[in-house]
């Protein structure tokens, strides 16, 4: 779900799970990974309107396969 738009290369595909990790960690605790320390650690190509997008679209979808919207 989370960088679906990104190229289908192995360079891509590597910056896509950098993505994927980094929402992950932000979720988990965002004070502790703040979405700039985030982007600098894993070199990420994006701006925070993307970021928060991705986290929203990734635990919307979650939410869906819970169960708990429909």
């Amino acid at each position: 779900m989370i960088g679906r738009n990104f190229a289908d290369n192995p360079a891509a595909q590597r910056t896509r799970a950098a993505l994927v990790e980094a929402v992950k960690l932000n979720l988990i605790n965002r004070k502790d990974n703040p979405y700039e320390r985030l982007v600098r650690y894993y070199s990420l190509p994006i701006d925070y309107k993307a970021f928060h997008r991705e986290k929203i679209r990734f635990c919307r979808r979650l939410a869906e396969l819970c169960g708990w919207l429909r």
